[in-house]
């Protein structure tokens, strides 16, 4: 095995071990060329990896065993291996074992790890605790924590576990060789922060937090290590064990909690405590205290009377003294209270409490006064406070009034922001006061619903049986009058009844709930409170999907002046924003694009959940105008947003930018990402669900596309199979998508007749709830062509002429985009079905986009259209026209796709350039295209298709000429069989047919 092709292995191994485990074999199946020699060696290193990676430890985790003669792993060595990897070089030895860099001894991956060996000579603790850190860690995936990739037992019954390596600084060493200031150093405590609450929240307390178990990268990213001790906090496993008995003192003391030194039960309080501890350290510069080692009873009795001093006061420098005074001394005297019950009751509160502070807010640790309150305002708005006192003084001073004037002015102004923060506290217990009162209406009217439903029925057996649908209609006739003179109350409830209609399928009843809420949200707070313009998005997105959709802009243009009459509220813009969007994107690009883009552009300000749906609407906004590497652009950061918060939000993005990728002409790297995407939805979503068929109906059509015809047919039948099972998710809605999804190779197939019902089944869908949406357009366009096919000239007239209007409005002059180009290349079909060749010519003038200068632009779509073009030039009697265009089109195509295939437009290519040569005379140069085309059409095309059937009509009558007649009657032969299959077929088909079948018989 040559480096250079270890070095082509290594890469590959390393694309696919971002997969997970399911994805493997769909990722082998998609090499191509020199690639595909190389499935046999990487299915074998991959089961390998299986048996000994990250994946089969997160499912079944390997016990260690401990030999019957101890190992002393001091003697491990440079070179030496430890199961598959080989060490590199110590990192650090303590009392727990060692830590060596190290990498794979097979070459199988190029990927440094940080191999943790223990010191199985101590105590059997110590192997346990061991083997929880292996537990704990397969389950923490978190970008500030280090990363498991592997674990288990060597050939010598040595434990071992394979980490990430993190190349960085211990936290506080960071800090001190950068000079950090104290708001740097406590950003840098968040990204800690925000780590530990994570594990906190998958019930995991760290116990051992320190700056060694920080370190810092060169970019300033903070990764978690050595969970060794940490603790269960699930069921049965918070009792003692070996780790706790044994080994439970293997902390480190100076940032131990006073619980862990009293051996007391250990929560998520004591990493507070902790990292109060590393928090004191790294802003004062020293510790609180140091912990004498010594008994455990002196431990205790050391932290029960030491207590921590004030941070300011053990700072040294006089600036950070000042700086820690006040906010961060309170939020440090707290986390490091004696009482557990006392500190933060999360690691995430004392992470507000940091990020309050930063911003200059009030925090929680301090006392509630006015003063306080009063200070933290004039430190918050600083700057427009400062510059209103300087312009009011320089007028005074400008006025004569001396500097006896410019005091009294300082002293209004802090009157009026004192008298500002006292009415704002009075506004919130105000605001407290009513939201009590609301609450309580709230609690009485949902049991005056349980109530009346007792009263209304004959025996309690019949209450019981009543359903949550009956116990939302009583809910919603006693709204009215039950919370008559709580207006607040009333509004809540109508919102949660109408979410809770939605939850179970009625939208039409929700939306007349949300209508009934926006109407009191308008009289009860004015239609310019942002309050009003939260309830009238609320029903925008209720009446979207109804027959009440036209009240939509209605709703939307009255939030949208709500929100430009009061404070900017971008988050809720946003949403504004992306609710504009949802309701034009199928009805007015020239609306839909400038809001989405809009959107887009907040969200790159604002940390939004919804950001990687908003990034995707903006993304699809750009497709539908025909600008796809733009729609990349957003589908790249959709994908980054997604993954912030988990892998299953990424589905949708990778299987979206394998289409724009795909229409852009990269087919392997739209190929890898529609792969990717089935993987994770199989993964998160099971191989059953609704995304997971929609994602795998999509991969069979790419394949269909780019002519893998068996692969798609398998994935194909795969989706057909499991939609024959009646489960409730597979509702009227999904099935109708995935209906055109199954619709859409089977034109290019060379089915027409099959495609025909699907197409005619979604268009009377689209007719019902989208009646002037594109997507309705696109079916008429598709049906316009297949009514040509069989010689319907009216009908087909009447769909391209509604289809090209339709998309016109939607368009508003906005881009140009692959409907586009198929709409006029029906129109000039039409055209030429009618004999109007010259027209046919005009309409298709505008499809003069090559690939070499398009990067693929509308790829398929544009083939077409110039192999149209090519046979009215033909048709025209300008053959040597129609083969240069053709010619053109085909070298510039091969030199694109760089060996892959797109065999339906390829072959019509060929097909044009082979009549354009017919009409030449260069018989020979003919065939040789037909016969392309024909094994083409062969190899991707249904056995019935009408396409393969046109193609040896073509070849046979070639073969006529130049004296082939038996192999063009066998072809005539399998053209009329397949003509069967399609009852009245325009003369496009049967003319050229008859004109072979008369020439073979004379």
């Amino acid at each position: 095995m040559t480096p250079k092709l270890l070095a082509r292995i290594s890469t590959l191994l390393e694309s696919a071990l971002e997969l997970p485990e399911s994805g493997y074999e769909a990722w082998l199946s998609g090499l191509s060329g020199d690639d595909a020699a190389l499935v046999p060696t990487l299915r074998g290193l991959l089961a390998r990896q299986a048996a000994q990676e990250t994946a089969d430890i997160l499912d079944r985790p390997p016990a260690f065993t401990i030999p019957s003669q101890s190992l002393d792993t001091s003697q491990s060595r440079i070179g030496d291996t430890v199961g598959p990897y080989r060490l590199k070089k110590l990192l650090g030895r303590g009392g727990m074992g060692e830590v060596w860099l190290g990498e794979r001894a097979d070459g199988s991956l190029k990927r440094k790890v940080a191999i943790k060996l223990p010191h199985i000579t101590w105590a059997p603790g110590l192997a346990e605790r061991f083997a929880r850190e292996r537990e704990i860690l397969s389950g923490l995936e978190q970008p500030n924590i280090a990363r498991l990739y592997d674990a288990g037992v060597d050939a010598q019954g040595r434990p071992y576990m394979a980490l990430e390596y993190v190349e960085g600084l211990p936290l506080d060493e960071f800090c001190e060789a950068g000079g950090l200031s104290i708001e740097s150093r406590l950003k840098l405590l968040l990204q800690v922060a925000d780590a530990v609450a994570f594990a906190h929240s998958r019930l995991v307390v760290h116990r051992d937090l320190k700056p060694g178990n920080m370190l810092v990268t060169a970019d300033g990213q903070v990764r978690l290590l050595d969970f060794g001790i940490a603790k269960l906090m699930e069921g049965d496993r918070t009792r003692e064990t070996a780790l706790t008995q044994v080994s439970g003192r293997a902390l480190t003391l100076d940032y131990a909690s006073p619980e862990q030194i009293r051996g007391e039960p250990i929560g998520t309080a004591s990493d507070v405590y902790s990292l109060g501890v590393v928090a004191f350290e790294l802003l004062a510069g020293a510790r609180p205290y140091r912990l004498k080692r010594g008994s455990a009873a002196e431990l205790e009795e050391a932290i029960a009377h030491a207590h921590a001093p004030l941070a300011s006061e053990v700072a040294g420098p006089p600036a950070a003294k000042k700086l820690l005074k006040g906010d961060l001394d309170a939020i440090l005297n707290k986390a490091l209270k004696k009482d557990p019950t006392e500190r933060y009751a999360t690691v995430d509160a004392l992470a507000q409490d940091w990020r309050r502070h930063l911003a200059g807010q009030v925090v929680t640790a301090r006392p509630d006064t006015v003063t306080y309150r009063l200070t933290r305002f004039v430190r918050q708005y600083r700057l427009p406070l400062t510059a209103a006192g300087v312009a009011v003084a320089v007028f005074v001073l400008a006025l004569g009034f001396g500097a006896t004037a410019v005091v009294i002015v300082a002293l209004l102004l802090g009157l009026g922001a004192a008298l500002w923060q006292a009415r704002k506290a009075r506004e919130q217990a105000r605001a407290a006061r009513i939201e009590g009162r609301k609450a309580q209406a709230v609690k009485r009217f949902l049991l005056d619903i349980f109530e009346a439903n007792s009263h209304m029925q004959d025996d309690p057996l019949k209450a019981q049986q009543t359903t949550a649908r009956e116990l939302l209609d009583i809910g919603v006739q006693r709204v009215e009058q039950g919370l008559r003179d709580e207006p607040e109350a009333r509004l809540e409830v109508l919102e949660s009844l109408a979410e809770i209609y939605l939850q179970i399928g009625l939208r039409l009843e929700a939306a007349r709930l949300y209508q009934m809420a926006t109407d009191l949200a308008r009289a009860a707070y004015g239609p310019q409170d942002l309050r009003f313009a939260r309830v009238a998005l609320h029903c925008a997105r209720a009446l979207n999907s109804t027959p009440l959709r036209d009240e939509v802009p209605r709703l939307l243009d009255e939030a949208r002046l709500a929100l430009d009459a009061g404070p900017d509220d971008p988050e809720l813009r946003a949403h504004l924003l992306h609710d504009l969007t949802t309701h034009y994107r199928y009805e007015s690009l020239a609306k839909a694009l400038p809001a989405s883009e809009e959107a887009a552009s907040l969200v790159e300000r604002i940390d939004l959940e919804e950001a990687p749906n908003l990034y995707r609407v903006a993304a699809r906004m750009q497709m539908m105008a025909g600008h796809y590497d733009r729609a990349e652009q957003f589908l790249r950061q959709a994908i980054s947003a997604a993954q912030k918060q988990g892998d299953a939000r990424t589905v949708n993005a990778h299987t979206e930018l394998a289409e724009a990728l795909n229409h852009q002409g990269r087919m392997t790297e739209a190929e890898a990402h529609a792969r990717q995407a089935l993987a994770l939805s199989e993964h998160h979503h099971g191989p059953q669900h609704r995304w997971t068929l929609i994602v795998r109906v999509r991969l069979s059509n790419l394949l269909f596309e780019a002519g893998r015809g068996d692969e798609a047919a398998a994935l194909r039948d795969q989706c057909e199979r499991t939609l024959t099972q009646d489960r409730p998710e597979y509702d009227a809605m999904f099935r109708a998508d995935m209906a055109d999804y199954l619709a859409r190779p089977l034109s290019s197939r060379g089915r027409p007749d099959l495609s025909e019902p699907l197409e005619r089944a979604d268009l009377a869908d689209l007719e019902q709830h989208f009646p002037h949406s594109s997507g309705r357009a696109q079916r008429e366009a598709e049906l316009a062509d297949i009514a040509l096919v069989y010689g319907r000239l009216d009908d087909a007239k009447s769909l391209i002429d509604a289809a090209i209007a339709r998309w016109d409005r939607f368009l508003g002059g906005h881009g140009t985009s692959a409907l586009t180009v198929h709409c006029k290349s029906v129109a000039a079909r039409l055209h030429m079905a009618n004999g109007r060749l010259d027209a046919a010519a005009t309409c298709l003038a505008g499809v003069d986009w090559p690939i070499r200068a398009g990067v693929g632009r509308f790829r398929a779509a544009v083939l077409k259209g110039v192999a149209q073009r090519a046979e009215i030039e033909t048709r025209l009697g300008r053959p040597v026209s129609a083969q240069v265009l053709a010619d053109s089109e085909l070298s510039a195509l091969q030199e694109h796709l760089q060996g892959a295939q797109l065999p339906d437009p390829t072959a019509l290519l060929l097909l044009a350039r082979g009549n354009a040569r017919r009409a030449t005379d260069d018989l020979r140069g003919a065939e040789s295209d037909l016969r392309a085309a024909l094994e083409l059409r062969r190899l991707h095309d249904d056995h019935a298709s009408l396409w393969l059937a046109e193609v040896e009509v073509a070849l046979a009558s070639c073969l006529i000429a130049i004296g082939g007649r038996e192999e063009a009657q066998t072809l005539l032969a399998e053209a009329q069989n397949v003509y069967l299959h399609h009852a009245g077929l325009s003369s496009r088909f049967l003319l050229p047919l008859e004109q072979a079948l008369a020439a073979i018989r004379s």
